[in-house]
């Protein structure tokens, strides 16, 4: 875990970022305005690495089911993508008809 900052057109904006202990992967938290607030997160993940290792197990490793229709994986794809409100805001509003359409049937068929 660590923070790193970036200079902007807004001034100077703060991240924590860390690798993921199942996939390897870094992974990075939102840009905060604060590096108070970056190194907050930092501490965060640094007691679930300690504590709660299995709250970074990927959502398709967490969740598996033979059941699951296209409006779950739909919304749990959403609900584990790194990304900020607005666009998880706007992704819900286009997935609405693929949802309605599409929402209720099996995954596996």
């Amino acid at each position: 875990m660590a923070v790193e900052s970036r200079k902007t057109k807004q001034g100077l904006r703060h991240r924590a970022y860390w690798n993921n202990p199942y996939t390897g992967r870094r992974e990075r938290g939102p840009w905060e305005i604060t590096r108070d607030a970056a190194e907050r997160l930092s501490d965060h993940v640094a007691y679930r690495l300690r504590h709660e290792r299995e709250s970074f197990l990927p959502l398709a490793d967490a969740v598996r089911s033979t059941d699951m229709r296209v409006a779950d994986v739909l919304f749990l794809y959403n609900a584990g993508a790194p990304m900020s409100p607005v666009t998880r805001r706007q992704d819900f509003y286009h997935m609405r008809v693929l949802v309605r359409d599409l929402g209720a049937c099996p995954l596996l068929s």
